[in-house]
């Protein structure tokens, strides 16, 4: 299996993505599964309960200890990290149901869920790894411009998470990009683009920034002629998505600085729009979320 794998190209990164690190199995009733549900179960009730964004647990006796954990992004609420926990539990129970190893990224890395027979607390770990992208394309003639402001605010991430001394492991930036220069159009207006990264916060500073770096690399290669991305490692991702649905703000007459005008009455009804349409979108994504699942389960 590649150590790099390409994933299914989507049109959201709002996808369940799961990677199966290698063939090990157990049968069904064994001391293994009972362990392995035990993990699971602690995992799920810390995530759900507990105002804790990052937690390891082991489940032991005399014979097959398992080792787990999952990772929150550090600025997610208690409440969506454990929704998120929980629904990665579920996916890798139900697909990858007889692994003694897997690892699932949620939401393109909004939480991460990992277990295994053997101990990786504290290593810093870069395979296997996952990519995903958006299917959308930026303008051929745009793409450089862009994909320099993509690598600009991912270094930006980086920095961030890598200067702010020990402890720091998340960082979240926004950047907007005109509408004409994402696309080609001739047309006013901003877009908002979000850049996000994370390490586990076990792992040690020097190994988060050579992490980081390596995830930065890779993202060069992928994404930075799309609309987003994701490039996740066990033990740190990166990802950006640029929101088309985001500000639309008008420019001012002269110079290069930037007004946001807000109409009330009109900002509630696309509110309201937007919010109906994000339903729908997510109504049909989540139906191929499975088969494209079961890509990485076989």
């Amino acid at each position: 299996m590649s150590l790099l794998q390409q994933a299914s190209t989507i049109q959201s990164l709002q996808v369940i993505k799961l990677k199966i690190h290698n063939n090990k199995t157990f049968t069904p009733n064994s001391t293994y599964q009972i362990h392995l549900t035990t993990l699971l179960t602690s995992l799920n009730s810390t995530a759900t309960t507990d105002n804790t964004r990052f937690h390891k647990a082991t489940a032991t006796g005399q014979t097959d200890t398992v080792y787990g954990l999952y990772t929150c992004e550090g600025d997610a609420r208690p409440r969506a990290c454990g929704q998120c926990v929980d629904s990665a539990i579920r996916v890798a129970t139900s697909e990858c149901r007889w692994s003694k190893e897997a690892i699932v990224w949620n939401n393109g890395g909004a939480c991460m869920v990992r277990y295994a027979n053997y101990s990786f607390f504290s290593k810093m770990e870069t395979n296997p790894r996952v990519v995903v992208d958006s299917e959308a394309d930026i303008a051929a003639k745009q793409r450089g411009r862009f994909g320099e402001k993509v690598e600009e605010t991912l270094k930006e991430v980086v920095g961030e998470i890598e200067g702010g001394g020990g402890g720091v492991r998340f960082a979240r930036k926004e950047a907007f990009l005109g509408v004409k220069e994402a696309f080609g159009v001739d047309a006013e207006g901003l877009l908002r683009m979000e850049s996000v990264g994370e390490c586990s916060w076990d792992v040690s500073d020097e190994d988060c920034g050579e992490c980081l770096r390596g995830v930065l690399g890779d993202m060069k290669g992928c994404c930075v002629g799309k609309e987003g991305g994701a490039v996740m490692y066990p033990s740190c991702f990166l990802r950006f998505e640029l929101d088309k649905d985001g500000v639309s703000p008008t420019r001012k007459a002269k110079g290069e600085s930037w007004i946001i005008i807000i109409v009330v009455s009109l900002g509630v009804v696309l509110v309201l729009l937007s919010c109906f349409a994000l339903y729908i979108s997510r109504k049909k994504k989540s139906k191929s979320y499975k088969a494209i699942l079961r890509e990485y389960c076989k």
